[in-house]
């Protein structure tokens, strides 16, 4: 079987927090200009990137432990959205300071944990923020970014909260996300 294609080699996995409160608000964006809105993924914060089976495999009880220690953490928190961001890849919704550095430093002891390259969290284009779209998408929502951007910001700043994070494991190969584990709080 020629290893790239290999079921290990296309089989990533991720853990988001899910944000179903701003739906409402950029739902029609994302469905416009969202690949992964497309698939099913709500509204959500990425808390860690994509890693791998073997990282999974390895680490399954820990990952899951640590998943459902992370409510300690984010149960009744507020945080703060005020801003967008922009790069040439994507278009988001950018929280403020202190919210940022907050859910950063959980992703970075979490991470930590996991012996997962922690060059991802500290690149400034993948700080925690909430993806409108990216490029990968329809490539269409940059050209109506300052449109967007004139009928959100009335919106900002915006409290958020969640109740929920999910791992979810990802055929990168057919594009096929499946949520394989859900923590409530």
């Amino acid at each position: 079987m020629n290893k790239k294609y290999s079921k290990q080699n296309h089989i990533k996995y991720s853990v988001i927090i899910p944000i179903p409160t701003l739906e409402p608000l950029i739902q029609s964006y994302r469905f416009k200009y969202n690949f992964f809105a497309k698939k099913g993924i709500p509204t959500h914060i990425t808390f860690l990137y994509l890693f791998s089976q073997s990282l999974f495999l390895k680490n399954k009880e820990l990952i899951i432990k640590l998943l459902n220690y992370l409510p300690t953490f984010f149960k009744n928190k507020k945080l703060i959205i005020n801003d967008f961001y922009q790069n040439p890849q994507m278009f988001a919704l950018d929280f403020n300071k202190k919210s940022s550095d907050f859910i950063h430093k959980i992703q970075m002891k979490v991470a930590s944990y996991l012996n997962l390259n922690l060059a991802n969290y500290e690149n400034p284009t993948k700080r925690p923020h909430i993806t409108l779209f990216t490029k990968r998408g329809n490539s269409n929502g940059f050209k109506n970014i300052p449109q967007i951007k004139k009928e959100l910001t009335p919106s900002l700043p915006l409290t958020i909260s969640f109740d929920r994070i999910w791992l979810l494991e990802i055929d990168i190969k057919r594009d096929i996300p499946t949520l394989i584990y859900e923590v409530k709080f």
